[in-house]
This record gives structure tokens, C-alpha cells and sequence, in this order.
């Protein structure tokens, strides 16, 4: 798991000593954090349209 803010790790409710144990230690850590990220705004975005969509098709 890679933690990139004080307001992520505030939010799992880690403190401090234990986000240290789970930083992402692997170059690429932060590239997939970003993906993910990019990816569930995707995602929220697509099912925001289509509940849009059905609804406009049952007027």
C-alpha cells in the first residue's frame, strides 16, 4: 500500500510509526497509486452516465 499524504494516512487512521511500515518501497508504487486513482474516477464518472442515461430513458 502506498500512503501519499498526511490526510490518507489520517483517514485509515494509521499513525504516524505504522505509515512509515506500509509506504510503498518499490519505484513503480507511485505510478500505480496514480492509476488507481485515475481509474476509480473513471469508473465513477461512467456509472454516474449511465444512471443519467437510464433515468432520461424512463421519462
Amino acid at each position: 500500500m502506498l500512503i501519499v499524504s498526511e490526510r490518507e494516512r489520517m483517514k485509515l487512521g494509521l499513525p504516524a510509526k505504522s505509515a512509515v511500515s506500509v509506504l510503498g518501497d518499490e519505484p513503480d508504487d507511485a505510478e500505480k497509486w496514480k492509476q488507481s486513482k485515475s481509474y476509480e474516477r473513471l469508473k465513477t464518472v461512467y456509472e454516474e452516465l449511465i444512471r443519467g442515461y437510464k433515468y432520461a430513458k424512463n421519462l
